[in-house]
């Protein structure tokens, strides 16, 4: 069931928890990276179903988090009993690891924070732990930045 919390909306307060600016028109290459890497965790053409409160489909367990679907035992994407738990849960994940200089996420952090191009943000997602299988890329070049800040993607409901 859509919810009333939007990718637009997960999108600015994420960039803000991992430090980066959170606005379309002076950090756009930063929002049109994560609409691109929302899209692209869930099929271009949106045909997978999406985690609760989870669009960057992270994998850390959190108080009250179910699993979405199992990758190993016991282990996958989760769903999240608020829009708050699902943001907390996905920025810690990219902050901690970013801290510790794991698994390709400092990088993703740092293009984030000083609003790289969008394809080299999407790159660095590419090489890291979190990658899509090419599909943020595939996003970005098929669908095009003007169409990844519109309200279309601006505005899609979040599961919930």
């Amino acid at each position: 069931m859509a919810g009333k919390h939007t990718r637009g909306e997960f999108a600015r307060d994420f960039a803000k928890r991992v430090g980066a600016e959170a606005d379309t028109r002076t950090h756009v290459h930063t929002m049109v990276a994560l609409q691109a890497w929302m899209q692209a965790e869930h099929g271009i053409n949106d045909e997978s179903p999406e985690a609760r409160f989870n669009p960057l489909n992270t994998t850390l367990e959190f108080p009250g988090s179910t699993l979405f679907n199992e990758l190993s035992p016991g282990f996958g994407v989760r769903n999240y009993a608020t829009y708050d738990d699902g943001l907390t849960a996905t920025a810690r994940t990219l902050n901690r690891a970013a801290d510790r200089g794991e698994h390709g996420y400092r990088l993703v952090r740092r293009l984030m924070r000083n609003n790289a191009p969008a394809a080299k943000i999407l790159e660095a997602v590419e090489a890291s732990n979190w990658g899509t299988g090419g599909l943020g890329l595939r996003v970005l070049r098929s669908t095009g930045w003007k169409r990844l800040i519109g309200t279309e993607y601006l505005h899609h409901r979040l599961q919930h």
